[in-house]
């Protein structure tokens, strides 16, 4: 409320420098210019967001901890949660959906993966994503939507307890492995669903999209192979090609001269059998 012969001042967002002050005021010590650089990557510099998120454990927060799961997820963020719930509560419901199912699937989605995630008309879905557009919420690139500011995300994502947010994690893999979406969204969408890798089309689709992997993200591709060799209902006939699948990721075409390099523990922990190397003499009788 502005009272009567009061004005209204805007605030725009905070630079660096301007973020500096603010957040060394409040924990009472000078933040190193990485926080500073993580804590305005995060809030876009928006005076209340920066505020909200340095309020809370800004300490820990700003000490390199992996923001990929969200920092307002944590306990005590509610009120940045709030904060943003409210500033955009005046988007209609199928905006709110659309959002809500962009920031479970990540910071950047193609529309046509979100398309097949909501299950929504094409007209419906345009509407959503030009209503977040206008809104400053998102940035619609071609054919990619991505959040501006990524704890507008994180706290859309929170909005979904995290007992449901697995189960849709998985939900949305396979509806999305089904429809022949990217594989890296897939596969990310499996490491954030505990019980995603046990399903039985798992080692299937894996195996036909390792190639994919291999070439776009091949820490992803290594680390759902690990995980899926081990999984007890996977087929000696796949475990083997997965098997070959991981040693061609962790051993590039190096020929002999990269088997002293095999990273053996990688290949131990996935089930494979890796054997000492016996050097052949060359050249003699």
């Amino acid at each position: 409320m502005v009272p009567a012969g009061g004005g209204c001042i805007e605030l725009g967002p905070l630079s660096p420098g301007e973020l500096h002050e603010l957040g060394s005021a409040m924990l009472g010590r000078a933040l190193t210019p990485d926080a500073v650089a993580t804590a305005h990557r995060l809030t876009g510099g928006i005076p209340g967001y920066a505020r909200s998120f340095l309020a809370v454990d800004g300490h820990a927060r700003l000490g390199g901890r992996d923001h990929e799961t969200g920092p307002v997820s944590a306990p005590g963020c509610q009120a940045l949660v709030e904060l943003i719930t409210a500033q955009y509560s005046v988007l209609s419901a199928p905006t709110m959906r659309m959002l809500a199912t962009a920031a479970l699937l990540g910071g950047s989605v193609p529309r046509a993966a979100l398309a097949v995630a909501l299950d929504a008309a094409p007209g419906v879905l345009t509407e959503a994503i030009d209503e977040a557009t206008t809104a400053g919420v998102i940035d619609a690139d071609g054919d990619v939507v991505r959040f501006r500011i990524p704890v507008v995300r994180e706290a859309f994502a929170s909005r979904t307890p995290q007992s449901v947010r697995s189960v849709l994690h998985e939900e949305l893999a396979a509806r999305l492995a089904r429809a022949g979406m990217a594989a890296e969204l897939v596969g990310k969408l499996l490491l954030k669903a505990p019980g995603a890798l046990v399903k039985d089309w798992v080692p299937d689709w894996l195996l036909a999209s390792v190639a994919e992997l291999g070439a776009s993200a091949p820490s992803l591709a290594t680390e759902l192979l690990t995980r899926t060799i081990r999984q007890p209902f996977a087929t000696e006939a796949q475990r083997a090609a997965m098997l070959a699948a991981l040693t061609r990721i962790l051993l590039p075409s190096r020929g002999l001269a990269g088997v002293g390099a095999l990273p053996s523990a990688r290949l131990q922990a996935a089930g494979g059998v890796v054997h000492p190397v016996r050097k052949i003499p060359v050249g003699t009788q």
